[in-house]
């Protein structure tokens, strides 16, 4: 590689061959440390010393059962934590669920938003993140949906339906309810949805 750079009449040397081939080890180390140094600088591409350094940088704390993809989105909330309209509001929920990933009612003052998050602690730093944002005198409400897709199909004429109602504790965090629906129509549309509220 290193030889595309020398003169024509250079690179048929043996000596500079061997020389050259020695050299691109080097220049090889260098190009993966350059690159990672790039990759630091952004936040959805850093690896675990990049984040470390966004980390300290607004005071965030890690826990042991963090990865790297939680951290980097729990760094990416408290970056991008800024609210001026609704518009901004619902342009940071896109950004971290998706197009079709989130929806925000207002009414007068009180905000409903639902939202759909899987990865572990992400729904308590959005609330974190929306806490801090919003003024005082509105309500903040967020529901978190975990949507699961069937896993196996059964044949069955007629509509079963059917609702269960499950509740989550834990001495650490706050008590979680689940609902579960299921619809069995006549083309079987099984759907599970979890709503932790």
């Amino acid at each position: 590689m290193l030889s595309r750079y020398l003169p024509e009449f250079v690179r048929g040397y043996e000596q500079i061959k061997q020389i050259l081939n020695v050299e691109q080890d080097e220049i090889d180390i260098l190009n993966v440390a350059v690159n990672r140094v790039k990759d630091n600088q952004f936040i959805l591409f850093c690896d675990e010393n990049g984040i470390e350094r966004f980390e300290k940088m607004l005071g965030l704390f890690v826990q042991d059962t963090d990865t790297l993809e939680s951290r980097r989105s729990r760094v990416y909330i408290h970056w991008n934590s800024t609210l001026d309209t609704i518009n901004s509001l619902k342009k940071i929920l896109e950004m971290l669920c998706g197009v079709r990933g989130y929806s925000v009612r207002i009414n007068e003052y009180n905000i409903d938003i639902d939202v759909q998050l899987k990865l572990f602690g992400e729904l308590e730093e959005v609330q974190k993140m929306l806490a801090t944002m919003l003024p005082c005198n509105l309500v903040l409400s967020v529901k978190n949906y975990i949507l699961e897709e069937p896993i196996s199909i059964a044949k069955h004429k007629g509509v079963i339906n059917s609702s269960s109602k499950y509740t989550l504790s834990s001495d650490l965090f706050a008590r979680y309810n689940i609902v579960v629906n299921y619809i069995v129509a006549r083309h079987l549309d099984i759907c599970y949805q979890y709503e932790l509220s």
